[in-house]
């Protein structure tokens, strides 16, 4: 509400594309990391597994206060539609032919992200990787509906091919960016994790555990 009044509508929308592109980048980077971390455990021991539990750590720490922060973005973001004047287009969104594709944001980016505080499900692989291709879902469905949507529409084969092709070659250089930036906030967590005094000693206590 506060940017609609103070700021330009093109600073604004950059703004919110920015913030939305951070919230991407570190779901999808939770997702695939957890579906590599399954297959790294397999094979990993030793000083590797300390050092991928001390990764593990930074990314649990990620996705929990996004989580939380994407709360309060959404949250924004439907306190702003009802005082705006979108209220019959927020409305027809969560009620309309496509409710599932708005309320999976929320089910997905708030609740099954907030799951991490229970220690017992950060560290159920099985619970993890089925979280992670909700993720996964959640972050391709408006993608998916798109693509649906353009085929059934337009019934030349050729058409179909160029869809593909654009959409792959978006799709690849998009999550390749995400995954960029997912990286570097997690590098930025774990210095910060590490600069804690008591950092070490905590990370003892609960590989104790």
């Amino acid at each position: 509400m506060v940017l609609r009044f103070i700021l330009p509508d093109g600073i604004r929308h950059e703004i919110l594309m920015m913030i939305s592109l951070l919230f991407d980048s570190a779901f999808l980077g939770f997702a695939w990391y957890s579906i590599l971390l399954l297959f790294n455990s397999l094979f990993t021991k030793g000083p590797n597994r300390i050092l991928t539990q001390t990764i593990d750590t930074s990314v649990i720490y990620l996705v929990k206060y996004s989580g939380l922060l994407f709360f309060v973005y959404w949250t924004f973001y439907i306190v702003n539609s009802f005082i705006g004047f979108e209220q019959g287009g927020l409305i027809n969104r969560m009620f309309g032919p496509y409710w599932f594709e708005f309320w999976i944001y929320p089910f997905a980016y708030i609740i099954l992200t907030q799951l991490f505080w229970i220690r017992q499900i950060t560290t159920n692989k099985a619970v993890r990787l089925l979280i992670a291709f909700i993720l996964l879902l959640t972050l391709s469905i408006e993608k998916l509906i798109i693509i649906i949507t353009f085929l059934y529409r337009d019934y030349l084969p050729s058409s179909w091919i160029l869809m593909n092709q654009e959409s792959m070659v978006s799709i690849v250089s998009n999550w390749f960016l995400k995954l960029l930036i997912f990286s570097m906030l997690v590098s930025i967590i774990t210095f910060l994790l590490n600069r804690r005094p008591h950092s070490s000693s905590i990370r003892q206590s609960e590989n104790a555990d």
